[in-house]
């Protein structure tokens, strides 16, 4: 049959192709590779040529096997099929990966033992798991001091990231074999130099990597007995299992290989070891298969789930004569965006260069990627929603705009925007179901029944919004909550509560009321029906469809199925049980995904991942920093050498896919926003990518009229001239506190990190970091007092008598005991034996100043400023001449001390400054001149990587305590003033942000 003679939709469609693209349907026998570009029409050649096989041999549908990666591509495909095949579209198998090997193990359950005779996993038992290894071994490397569980979820992915590779443990056995003979022919001291006799980095990096994966191998190697033991297997066990049974059952594999003829997989750059075995193994039959891929190189954004591009370039050397077809006639984007796109991906390009073929526009549109570059956030949002609407007014349909951002906290915050504006959005966001704000309001109202109840857990209830507790008597019961009278019996008490100013009661007395309800009636239901009634006779419920009744309910629903299969598992009996499960999955990361659809119809908004595959007239791309795009993302924990990097892949490369993903989504026009300080005003610089893109492609657009003219009331999320406090009440709380060197960096760093753990100072529990460094200054302070008055260190004996008292002191697990008390030996002895001869003669401890700092404001005359010095050296004749200030974290670089690197504002050359401006107010007040210290000092009792102590010293000028004067006061007149009060709350800086949002909701 020709091409003419057959089904008119498919005929016509085949007729529109271009002569690669029918190339890529034609070539039907033998191993086929396409380099499919974005706009090149990857999903068209893919369903055409399934159709061409389908109608052109003798082959029938079910002999055709098309794999890709998500539920919506594959009916997407099953759906453009139907075009050209009609019914018998249903009839060709077109799965996901593991759609796949789950349908093999329904259909032929006998080769699948394991996974037929027991359970999946969930991700709490997983936890749970590799919890019991890490507690019941002996990992230095994976049981870090100060935070024992931080390694468990890093642990969890890199197992699953071992999976995906088909990785055994034996395998990864091998590989660290490697890794360990590596080690060994690395040099590994310094020969000549200024280095000469220091171990070399490169040397301390390998071997560090090497022990840390020596540890994981053993925890590996336990997880899997465990799930043999207690018979279960997670996700990528599907998989790997039906990997194992076609390597090991014949009559299975050849089952697989006669079924499959021919065999396509999309996104081909997006698969990892095991998709890849698992096409191996279909095809391995056969010297040159009918293997069909289509990929492109310059869009692998998930590199992170395994992907790698070795897998891409492996298809060539795997199949010698493999017929390599290059897309490069886009049908979407103008030329300038294209160019644009492809300047940027070129970088470096390497090996890789033959997979990233510049793209032609086949259309003749004018297109432009322009940059708007705004001085503060506030702008750039209040500027975005303008331009939006006056493009929707110009005649552009909301439909042909998208909005692209970094990560779903964006997409939610331009959703706000653009919905206060009245302008239609869709923006489907992936939220984490208990970090949502409305199932917070429900995890608050549970924590509020654990026994016995934590004062955080209270604070964050009486925040919640359906109890409508005005928020000035919330800032004088938080404030109070840190006197001698325990919070709980505080809101019980109607006289108490006038007594700090509590102008209504009775609206907190409910809340106890409730409480107290809910414990009488615990464990006398099951534990699903607690929790509705609970959420019910709170009010929660009916605020949640109040606000937003179709989310809402939602995600209420989906919270009690959560709460039904903890239940059903057995592990949850109780609330307390659940409330614990939930903060473990929280804390782990391991919280169930909410899909949450902002609206249904409109402007488009979405981060770049949920973009691609998508294409828009103009799209906006956000926060084009290098914080959001760029320089960001947090790296992997493990370093396995699982393949070849010839491509030399990092972190940043996944980052300059993901921007070139969102650069090409466009079909004429691309904006690019930037701004120079964030929303919390902390400075900003464009994203590097911008620096890479060829200069004369991105044109400047003019925003200046727009910056003169906008005013605060332009745009709601502008801050509010309505405060929520009053002035007076801060003024009052801050006056009493007065302002420390840790307040005054705290309020950099975030302002409402400030107002809840310096200004109300709700109450937290003690970390384990926090445990050990006042356990280190007490230690080290009793080691000087010792020196100044015997004339020699102490014993080692001693140091531990010291350290068991300071310990007992405080509540620890056993396990946490045993670690801090080593660690803290540990480096005592290794910093006294470097610097034990440079203890002072004669010193101060603990010093406590309080001074006041006269200002020319009328409404703060004065603001207190107190600071506690670990130490101040005196010489013999009583003169001041060293501060010193003990650290017990990391030690720090020079440029990070100063804030001279991008990582550091500088806070600790601030408080050394911060010290020098007390003495001199004191001296003002108390001493002579001569009396304030010449030399300021940090010393890091902590070792570096190479075990080497430092310690920084400095002078400190008087413009820099000018500078610094200051700054405090126009912190100071911010803070009585309430101006932050309506500055959004950054999570990635703050801790309190659920209590922010919590305020700042009942406005």
């Amino acid at each position: 049959m020709t091409k003419s003679n057959l089904p008119s939709a498919f005929s016509l469609a085949y007729q529109a192709l271009n002569k690669d693209q029918k190339k890529a349907v034609d070539t039907i026998e033998g191993p086929v590779l396409v380099i499919a570009g974005p706009g090149t029409g990857k999903t068209q050649i893919l369903t055409l040529r399934i159709a061409n096989i389908i109608l052109n041999t003798d082959t029938e549908p079910e002999n055709i096997l098309a794999l890709t990666f998500t539920e919506n591509a594959a009916l997407a495909m099953q759906n453009r099929l139907r075009q050209y095949l009609g019914s018998q579209a249903f009839r060709v198998p077109i799965y996901t990966f593991h759609g796949f090997a789950e349908y093999l193990i329904n259909t032929y359950p006998e080769y699948f033992g394991r996974l037929i005779g027991g359970q999946p996993l969930t991700d709490l038992q997983k936890i749970d798991y590799l919890t019991a290894i890490l507690e019941g071994g002996s990992y230095k490397k994976l049981r870090p001091y100060g935070n024992p569980d931080f390694y468990t979820k890093p642990l969890l992915d890199e197992i699953s990231r071992l999976k995906r590779e088909y990785i055994k443990p034996d395998d990864l056995a091998t590989i660290l074999a490697g890794q360990e003979e590596q080690l060994k022919q690395t040099e590994k001291i310094h020969q000549k130099g200024s280095h000469k006799g220091k171990i070399r980095g490169e040397y301390l990096k390998l071997s560090g990597s090497l022990e840390k994966n020596r540890e994981l191998l053993d925890v590996y190697r336990s997880y899997e007995a465990v799930l043999a033991k207690e018979q279960k297997y997670d996700f990528e066990d599907m998989l790997g299992e039906t990997i194992s049974a076609l390597e090991k059952e014949e009559e299975f594999l050849r089952l697989g290989q006669e079924t499959y003829h021919y065999v396509l997989a999309d996104e081909h750059q997006d698969v990892n070891g095991s998709q890849n075995c698992l096409l191996d193994l279909l095809v391995s039959f056969h010297e040159r298969p009918n293997l069909f891929v289509v990929g492109d190189e310059k869009q692998a954004i998930y590199r992170f789930q395994g992907a790698s591009m070795e897998n891409f370039l492996y298809f060539e050397d795997r199949f010698p004569g493999t017929v390599t077809i290059s897309l490069t006639d886009n049908y979407r984007s103008g030329q300038v965006i294209l160019d644009a796109a492809h300047s940027l991906i070129t970088t470096d390009a390497g090996e890789a260069e033959k997979l990233r073929l510049p793209l032609t526009a086949t259309n003749d549109k004018n297109s432009s990627v322009s940059l708007a570059q705004f001085p503060h956030q506030h702008l750039e949002l209040a500027w975005l929603t303008a331009d939006i609407s006056k493009e929707i007014k110009g005649g552009l349909k909301p439909e042909e705009i998208a909005v692209i951002a970094r990560t779903n906290r964006e997409v939610i915050l331009i959703a706000d925007a653009l919905g206060e504006m009245k302008i239609a959005t869709t923006a489907s966001v992936d939220t984490e179901l208990l970090n949502h704000p409305i199932i917070k309001l429900v995890r608050s109202l549970l924590a509020s029944l654990s026994t016995p109840i934590a004062e955080a857990d209270l604070i964050t209830l009486l925040h919640a919004p359906y109890f409508k507790i005005p928020l000035a008597d919330l800032v004088c019961i938080t404030s109070a909550g840190t006197s001698k009278k325990n919070l709980l019996a505080l809101i019980g008490s109607r006289s108490d509560l006038e007594a700090v100013g509590v102008t209504q009661p009775e609206l907190v007395l409910a809340v106890l009321k409730l409480l107290q309800g809910a414990h009488y009636k615990s464990g006398y239901q099951d534990i699903s029906t607690e929790v509705r009634e609970l959420v019910q006779h709170s009010g929660l419920f009916d605020y949640a469809l109040e606000t937003n009744p179709l989310e809402h309910a939602t995600l209420l629903r989906q919270f009690y199925d959560e709460v039904a299969e903890l239940e059903a598992t057995g592990g949850v009996k109780s609330l307390a049980d659940l409330k614990r499960s939930f903060d473990r999955m929280v804390a782990h990361q391991i919280t169930p995904s909410a899909t949450s659809l902002l609206s249904c119809s409109g402007v488009s908004i979405m981060t770049a991942h949920k973009a691609k595959g998508l294409e828009f007239e103009r799209v906006y791309i956000t926060n084009a920093t290098d914080r959001a795009w760029g320089g960001g993302r947090r790296g992997r924990q493990f370093s396995v050498p699982t393949k070849k990097n010839r491509l030399a892949e990092t972190d940043i490369d996944d980052e300059r896919r993901l921007f070139f993903v969102a650069l090409t989504r466009a079909k004429t026009a691309v904006v690019l926003l930037a701004s120079d300080l964030s929303v919390t005003g902390s400075p900003l610089t464009t994203s590097r990518f911008l620096d890479e893109i060829d200069s004369g492609y991105i044109k400047p657009l003019a925003v200046d009229d727009f910056i003169t003219n906008f005013k605060p009331g332009d745009s709601l999320r502008m801050a509010s001239q309505t405060k929520l406090i009053e002035p007076d009440l801060l003024k009052t709380f801050f006056l009493n506190r007065g302002l420390s060197v840790t307040a005054l960096n705290n309020y950099r760093r975030s302002p409402w990190e400030y107002f809840y753990r310096n200004l109300l100072q709700v109450p937290e529990a003690k970390s384990l970091s926090l445990i050990y460094g006042n356990v280190m200054h007490a230690v080290m302070g009793m080691t000087v007092s010792y020196f100044e008055k015997q004339g020699t260190l102490p014993n080692p004996t001693e140091y531990t008598a010291w350290l068991t008292k300071e310990l007992d002191k405080v509540p620890t697990s056993t396990e946490d005991y045993t670690r801090l008390h080593e660690r803290a030996s540990e480096a005592l002895l290794g910093y006294l034996g470097e610097y034990g001869d440079t203890l002072p003669k004669l010193s101060k401890q603990e010093l406590s100043i309080k001074v006041m700092l006269q200002t020319d404001l009328p409404d703060l005359p004065e603001i207190p400023l107190k600071g506690v010095i670990d130490r101040v050296d005196i010489d013999e004749a009583g003169k001041y001449i060293r501060v010193v200030d003990y650290k017990t974290g990391k030690p720090k670089t020079k440029g990070q001390i100063e804030g001279t690197t991008k990582d550091s504002d500088g806070g600790y050359k601030r408080q050394l400054v911060f010290y020098k401006l007390l003495f001199s107010l004191l001296a003002d007040d108390k001493l002579s001149d001569d009396r304030v210290p010449t030399d300021y000092e940090l010393i890091f009792l902590e070792p570096t990587p190479a075990g080497k102590y430092k310690n920084y010293s400095t002078t400190i000028d008087d413009k820099e305590v000018s500078d610094l004067t200051a700054e405090i006061i126009a912190t100071a007149e911010a803070i009585v003033s309430g101006q932050f009060l309506d500055l959004p709350c950054d999570p990635e800086v703050c801790n309190y942000c659920d209590l922010a949002n919590l305020l700042q909701a009942k406005k």
